[in-house]
């Protein structure tokens, strides 16, 4: 375990070459967030279209 310590991680990262994880980890960190604030809208759009609606939109007694 400990011999490993030393050499760097390496991941492909949007090409066929190898990069370090640290050069690659502010991207990944990027995209995490841009990801959640859209999942986080999504959800919220949701809500707000499950508040909009009526009881009686789809009453057929009408």
């Amino acid at each position: 375990m400990f011999n490993s310590m030393n050499s760097t991680l390496t991941v492909y990262f949007f090409s066929n070459s190898m990069k370090k994880f640290s050069t690659v980890y502010m991207p990944i960190l990027f995209f995490w967030m841009v990801e959640w604030v859209l999942l986080l809208l999504y959800i919220q759009s949701l809500f707000r279209d499950l508040k909009r609606q009526d009881a009686t939109k789809f009453d057929l007694d009408k």
